[in-house]
């Protein structure tokens, strides 16, 4: 629940991140590119059911740019 009414920690943007010396590593970067688009697919729904969980509209949140 917010702390204050209608207040929310804005929507985090997410970050993959690798050390520079494993660009070249084929089967990690595989792993990377295979990670980021699952979690693309389903990283939204994901926090957008828990907001729901907690009686909260998550596209009322996406309105109000948090």
């Amino acid at each position: 629940m917010p702390v204050l009414k209608d207040w929310h920690r804005p929507i985090w943007n997410n970050t993959l991140v690798t050390r520079e010396r494993n660009v070249f590593n084929e089967p990690i970067m595989q792993f990377m590119h295979w990670y980021a688009e699952r979690e693309k697919l389903s990283g939204d729904e994901r926090w957008k059911s828990w907001y729901r969980h907690f009686g909260m509209d998550p596209e009322y949140v996406l309105e109000r740019g948090y």
